[in-house]
Formats: C-alpha cells, structure tokens, sequence
C-alpha cells in the first residue's frame, strides 16, 4: 500500500479537493476513490478557520469509512462525531 499525505486544510474545501484530484482520485458519488493500491491519510488541522469545514469534515469521514482513507486526529477531532 502506498499512502498520499495531505494536511492542514483548515475547513477549505477546495484545497482538499485540488490534491485529491491531482493525485488520481475519483468522485463516485459521496465518495472519493483511491487509485488502486494507494491511501490518502489526512494529518494536521482539517478545520479551524475556512468557509466549507461542515463540507470537508464530511469529506473526509466519508472516505475514512469507506477505507479510502486514514486520519490522524488532532486536537480539533471531538468535532467528527458532529458532522
């Protein structure tokens, strides 16, 4: 498994979106789809100061529940269970 890193997106969806995309992931649907063989892992503040942070909790917890993806949660985490 090779794993893409992304971090500090601070609830900007756009920026989530733009690597994803750059890196060979698909939307189908909800969710976002590694290419085969590969894992994004999310580090670092996914909200805290963006426009579209309900949008990018979202985002993301849909790609960690369908195995797409992995987080490692920061002090910011309590608000995935809101989302």
């Amino acid at each position: 498994m090779n794993y893409d890193v992304i971090g500090d997106i601070h609830g900007n969806a756009t920026a989530l979106y733009r690597p994803l995309d750059a890196m060979g992931y698909s939307r189908q649907g909800e969710v976002w789809r590694a290419p085969e063989g590969r894992q994004a892992v999310f580090v670092g503040d996914l909200i805290d100061r963006g426009p579209q942070q309900l949008e990018v909790l979202r985002t993301v917890r849909d790609m960690v529940e369908s195995d797409q993806a992995l987080l490692a949660p920061t002090k910011r985490w309590s608000m995935w269970s809101q989302c």
